[in-house]
């Protein structure tokens, strides 16, 4: 779990810091989950408010999209703005990634699948991979998301 902070406001008492809390969630296998959460942190207080959540859909960050779809990229799309009393956020979101498998990971890699994106390929007679015929499929699909924060 990692966080991004930006100050909210600041007070004589208090100091309330906003923040994005990107929520990794680990399961048995090497598949992580992306959701985001917001919270408050008041140096007065030394603790983190109850998070409250942001995103509508859980996600999966590790979605091999990079480099001939071999290495996951959330890129730095993490921002919150705040005027007055309005807040909003966004952060790089999977929901809409579609999931495959990768013809040249023969055995399967680490991931069991779990990461590969929906991609075409085909195997030439020396053995080498074409490139993706079909990136416009929903491999690729890494969208930016957003939402009013509390």
């Amino acid at each position: 779990m990692f966080f991004v902070a930006l100050p909210r406001w600041t007070d004589q008492f208090v100091n309330v810091t906003r923040s994005f809390e990107y929520n990794l969630l680990h399961s048995e296998t090497l598949r992580q989950s992306l959701q985001i959460d917001f919270g408050d942190f008041a140096e007065v207080r030394l603790t983190w408010s109850p998070s409250t959540r942001l995103s509508t859909a859980t996600s999966n960050p590790n979605y091999e999209q990079f480099s001939g779809r071999t290495v996951p990229f959330g890129g730095d799309y993490l921002y919150i703005s705040s005027v007055g009393a309005f807040s909003y956020g966004v952060w790089t979101d999977w929901r809409n990634t579609v999931q495959g498998t990768d013809p040249r990971e023969t055995p399967e890699d680490e991931d069991a699948a779990t990461s590969d994106v929906h991609q075409c390929r085909t195997q030439n007679l020396d053995g080498s991979f074409t490139r993706d015929t079909c990136p416009w499929e929903g491999g690729l699909d890494q969208n930016i998301y957003g939402n009013t924060t509390p």
